[in-house]
């Protein structure tokens, strides 16, 4: 129980010895800010999305003794608050892209394909990476959340070969779908930036193939999420479901391999 605080207090001393102590504090604050916001930040995100989705379909699970919701109404928060702490712990983790971006430096020369000051690529491009990651693994966490719950409550149903979902369920998972299909296109477009560290030419760095070739073809899918998210949202008024879906899918599996 103590390791920690040894290790804290040792790291302090060392910190001290060599006079970096206000290094040691700034480190400490901005890890400390970190996990606390991300952590409440996570926690509501999920709480608000799992309530809905309890609220949406406890209707539809009655028992002899009443509705259960009243029982389990504070249910979602308790699968909220430790899967939160997990991504506060996530984010203290990264510090150093955090602390690089505020205090973000030019150095006055850029980059032959997009124009971009070369700090974008040391202090901007590993903080967006960072943001966006956080967003997917939320995202995911509270669909996941979401489809459980959905199925405990009977919003969405599987019955007989065929499948049955609530339109208050429908509404709420394309809200959460067109959110991930969005960060599937912010993901693509930072992609593009990240061809220039590519290494699967002759030399380090963009060769022909990745100026002519991948770079239109991830623009190009940066594009369809965006278009995906237009056609989930278009659900709303007249279902497209299949289409869709097909779409989500695509595109999450041409994320997948892209990664691997």
């Amino acid at each position: 129980c103590l390791a920690p605080f040894t290790r804290f207090y040792t790291n302090y001393l060392w910190y001290d010895s060599h006079q970096y102590a206000s290094v040691f504090w700034t480190r400490f604050f901005v890890q400390a800010g970190l996990f606390i916001s991300f952590s409440v930040l996570s926690c509501l995100i999920y709480w608000v999305n799992w309530k809905k989705a309890w609220k949406n379909g406890s209707h539809r699970m009655v028992t002899p003794e009443g509705n259960i919701a009243q029982a389990t109404r504070f249910g979602p928060l308790v699968f909220a608050i430790p899967l939160a702490f997990i991504n506060g712990f996530a984010a203290q983790a990264n510090w150093e892209p955090f602390l690089r971006y505020l205090y973000l430096v030019p150095f006055g020369s850029t980059d032959y394909i997009f124009k971009n000051d070369l700090s974008f690529y040391v202090f901007s491009l590993p903080f967006w990476r960072f943001i966006l990651d956080w967003v997917n693994g939320i995202l995911w966490t509270s669909l996941i959340g979401c489809l459980v719950i959905y199925r405990l409550t009977r919003g969405v149903v599987f019955e007989g070969g065929r499948f049955e979902i609530n339109s208050s369920a429908r509404t709420h998972f394309t809200c959460i779908l067109s959110a991930m299909l969005l960060s599937f296109g912010v993901g693509f477009w930072l992609d593009r930036y990240s061809l220039l560290f590519s290494s699967n030419g002759v030399v380090f760095g963009a060769g022909y193939t990745d100026i002519k070739v991948l770079l239109p073809a991830i623009t190009l899918l940066a594009f369809t999420a965006l278009f995906g998210v237009i056609l989930l949202c278009a659900n709303l008024a007249k279902p497209m479901w299949k289409i869709s879906l097909v779409i989500m899918i695509g595109l999450g599996a041409i994320s997948i391999a892209s990664k691997s």
